[in-house]
């Protein structure tokens, strides 16, 4: 009388484990296919970038930044976020901004970071409000004049970013 349930259970498990191996199979599938899309998607955007695209030149410094479809490589993030940032391209930007606050593949630079937050500012809300905190943070520490060189370093660098 128990040999039928020991038969019925054993059956049961198996199909458990084979249910948890095409379970990973498919995960494996699922994650080969994400490569291949980013991978291509990084070949596209290496093309597109090359023609001179703002926002594919953007987009190709995150696949470089983040490591999405191509090594991660700080130096070429750095590369392809200028070529956008200096065609005007808002995000790229403030990106840029970002990478001289935080230190990321370039020198620390809180000129350069809100010289390129002070471009980005107008058409991207992050980058303003980037702007706004560091302006704020930074007067609070400085003397009034010391405070306003800053501020017109700012506007000048801006000033030449725009002209390059």
């Amino acid at each position: 009388m128990i040999l039928p349930f020991v038969i019925a259970n054993e059956i049961a498990l198996y199909a458990i484990e084979k249910d948890k191996e095409r379970d990973k199979d498919k995960a494996a599938a699922v994650v080969l296919e994400e490569k291949l899309s980013r991978k291509s998607r990084f070949d596209e955007c290496q093309r597109l970038a090359s023609s001179g695209d703002a926002a594919m030149r953007h987009e190709l410094a995150f696949c470089y930044l983040h490591g999405r479809g191509a090594t991660r490589d700080i130096v070429k993030a750095i590369f392809w976020l200028r070529k956008s940032a200096r065609q005007g391209f808002a995000e790229a930007q403030n990106e840029l901004g970002l990478c001289y606050y935080n230190e990321i593949g370039v020198k620390y630079d809180k000129t350069e970071a809100c010289a390129w937050w002070s471009l980005a500012a107008p058409a991207h809300e992050q980058a303003k409000a980037s702007l706004d905190y560091v302006v704020a943070d930074t007067e609070k520490r400085l003397t009034k004049e010391a405070f306003s060189e800053f501020i017109e370093t700012v506007r000048r660098r801006a000033a030449e970013i725009k002209i390059q």
